[in-house]
């Protein structure tokens, strides 16, 4: 979790710009949490393939095994963990 210089959590601004999303998340199951993780991974591949794209000079498959590797370095390395911390701390009400 990130804090501004405000002192108040990026998830805490979300929440409080639209109470209705910490009320959605309370209901949210482990796999729906997950779900909801989809799209910020999916960002992550397409910047991943754009990014050895640029390397290499040509397009990159997301398939790809070095995209596959980066990928999961990146998602064991922290942004995982604050994806996981984003989605299910909104559900355990912190």
């Amino acid at each position: 979790m990130r804090f501004t210089l405000d002192g108040q959590s990026e998830e805490a601004k979300v929440l409080a710009v639209n109470p209705l999303c910490s009320a959605v998340f309370k209901f949210m199951s482990e796999s729906e949490i997950i779900r909801a993780e989809i799209p910020d991974l999916e960002k992550i591949v397409r910047d991943e393939c754009w990014l050895e794209g640029e390397r290499r000079g040509v397009p990159v498959d997301r398939r790809d095994e070095t995209i596959r590797l980066r990928v999961a370095e990146i998602i064991l390395d922290g942004v995982g963990a604050y994806l996981r911390s984003k989605y299910s701390s909104t559900v355990n009400g912190t």
